[in-house]
């Protein structure tokens, strides 16, 4: 009895040893007949000596037998010996624990594997095969570096045990389950359909997945949308290449929908990549599930738009101010061919401020491509980020014009001092926002750009708070006092709906011993439920106070519905 084994190098038929080894033979029989084996990687190929293969998972550590036990007892016998090239063995991970997986000799006389491993079978056809598969190049785990695979396994029963149902020479089919099991198989699914239409997971129980989509898994935290849409293009045309970020921090969940024009190609990338090397991950490919996609109200879309233009100019301002470049080089793609910042410069920074910059513009780079996933997005506005734009903050703050202008690339002071109004105009976006959103998708992850710039603007004052006597040069002015302006602009310009304090506070203006705790609390209430209209916000960039006034850190205004409908005009 024999089994042919389709490769993606090419054909192996396999005579097998059924007298000397019954219960090996018979559990690979099996396998062979229910497709065990098909799309099993050769997940260790070393040359001239040995290639592995038949565990699912690609690990050499997975699979089982087709017994009740995972694993059954060897079938060593002394007069069977790894003397040629095509011996085939089981890989087996201990005495008496053999499973699914086996090898292949590559070489002739292996003397010293003989009567450790179970032989059940030898290569009878498909040397050449063999020869392809031992100059595959690999890795240093001794994967091969361009995917192995089992296309198809076909049981060839000779003459004197073929009959009507098993043509000679043909693979032998699986057989249909029972009709009353593949009826109870139906009306399980159907049920499980039914709750996840009743929690709200699928549109309705009916609802069948694309099958032209691709979900990728286990994937480089590095790797970008860009990467898998060059990668997968090799197939045929991509229509999106979505990796999916957490709403909190922006970052890559690991795991990505590549969507194809055609079913073909979709098929053809699922044989080929999965198990494939991508910037050193072995990633995993299956068919989505994703039975549908989301589309926004058109107002959220408006809403999450505006804070886009202000999440750009916090992340070039902590791009520049660590790395001395902006999102031009870092992260090109998501400028969209907008104009480049005018003139910012990178400060000289002592290391908690540089610390501090460098953990401020991932976080704001994330936001950035959490909004750009969720609505439609638009080239970077034109920012100006050189000192005198600061300055006219400052001044504005101080009610008088400083002597010199302020500058915030002059040092480290300068710079926090800086920080304390940046981070603030993304949290008033966010505020803006958030009250007048209608979707769960929207709420969800403005709420979760909300925490992450709370939590940075508290970071900032922290910084802030340690030097908080210490004078800001030439001006002899306390950096508590900076912060206190600063606070005071920031209320004025918000309309004073969110009340902004600085770093220090006089007793007398401050909230120790005004009211009694439940007064407090009340107080506190009915704040987080007042909103920021996008009237008030849209000011908060230009700074100027008036929205007819160009200038600030928006030159020529910003983009989206919102912003659109506030034009500057000189």
């Amino acid at each position: 009895m024999s089994v042919l084994i389709e490769t993606s190098l090419g054909d192996i038929v396999i005579d097998l040893f059924v007298d000397k080894c019954p219960r090996t033979t018979n559990n690979f029989l099996q396998h062979c007949k229910n497709k065990y084996y098909n799309g099993c990687l050769f997940h260790n190929i070393h040359k001239d000596f040995i290639a592995q293969t038949g565990d699912p998972t690609g690990t050499g550590t997975g699979g089982r037998s087709v017994y009740e036990d995972r694993f059954f007892g060897d079938e060593i016998r002394a007069d069977l010996k790894h003397d040629k090239v095509g011996t085939v063995g089981m890989a087996s991970a201990g005495r008496d624990l053999n499973a699914s997986p086996f090898y292949i000799t590559l070489r002739d006389n292996l003397h010293y594997l003989d009567e450790k491993h179970t032989i059940f079978g030898e290569v009878a056809e498909g040397l050449e095969t063999l020869t392809r598969i031992n100059q595959a190049v690999v890795d240093e785990e001794n994967r091969p570096r361009q995917q192995i695979i089992i296309k198809q396994t076909y049981v060839l029963y000779p003459p004197e045990l073929a009959d009507d149902s098993i043509p000679e020479g043909e693979p032998k089919d699986e057989l249909e389950p029972p009709l009353n099991e593949q009826l109870s198989s139906e009306k399980e699914a159907h049920s499980r359909a039914v709750a996840l239409e009743c929690i709200g997971d699928i549109p309705d129980a009916d609802v069948k997945p694309p099958d032209n989509v691709l979900f990728v898994c286990k994937l480089n935290p590095l790797t970008e949308d860009e990467d898998l849409h060059v990668i997968f293009s090799q197939f045929g045309t991509v229509v999106s290449a979505e990796i999916l970020l957490d709403y909190r921090t922006g970052e890559s969940l690991c795991y990505a929908f590549v969507e194809f024009e055609k079913r073909e190609a979709c098929e053809q990338a699922y044989f080929k990549m999965n198990n494939a090397l991508i910037d050193d991950r072995r990633i995993r490919v299956d068919f989505s599930q994703r039975s549908y996609s989301f589309e926004l109200p058109k107002s959220d879309v408006d809403l999450l738009e505006f804070p886009l233009n202000l999440v750009y100019l916090e992340a070039e301002f902590f791009l520049f101010g660590s790395l001395g470049y902006g999102l031009d080089k870092v992260a090109p793609n998501l400028t969209l061919g907008g104009p480049a910042p005018w003139e910012p410069k990178r400060p000289i920074l002592i290391l908690s401020p540089m610390m501090l910059s460098c953990n401020l513009l991932g976080k704001e780079v994330g936001h950035l491509r959490a909004i750009k996933k969720t609505v439609k997005e638009f080239p970077r506005p034109l920012l100006d980020l050189n000192a005198g734009s600061f300055a006219k903050v400052i001044d504005k703050a101080f009610g008088k014009s400083l002597n010199p202008p302020f500058d915030p690339y002059a040092n480290s002071i300068n710079y926090l001092t800086a920080s304390y109004l940046i981070p603030y105009v993304g949290l008033t976006g966010y505020v803006g926002a958030n009250p007048n959103l209608q979707d769960a998708i929207s709420k969800r992850l403005v709420a979760g750009l909300l925490g992450v710039e709370s939590g940075l603007d508290a970071v900032v004052r922290a910084l802030l708070y340690e030097k908080a006597n210490e004078k800001v040069h030439p001006y002899g002015i306390r950096v508590s006092e900076f912060t206190n302006k600063i606070s005071q602009l920031r209320n004025t310009l918000g309309n004073s709906v969110i009340t902004n304090e600085g770093l220090a506070v006089p007793k007398a203006l401050g909230a120790e011993g005004k009211k009694g705790k439940a007064m407090y609390l009340q107080e506190m209430n009915t704040q987080l439920h007042m909103t920021v209209t996008p009237e008030d916000c849209s000011w908060i960039g230009a700074v100027s106070g008036n929205q007819s006034v160009p200038g600030g850190f928006y030159p020529k205004g910003g983009d989206g519905q919102i912003a659109r409908s506030h034009p500057h005009t000189a």
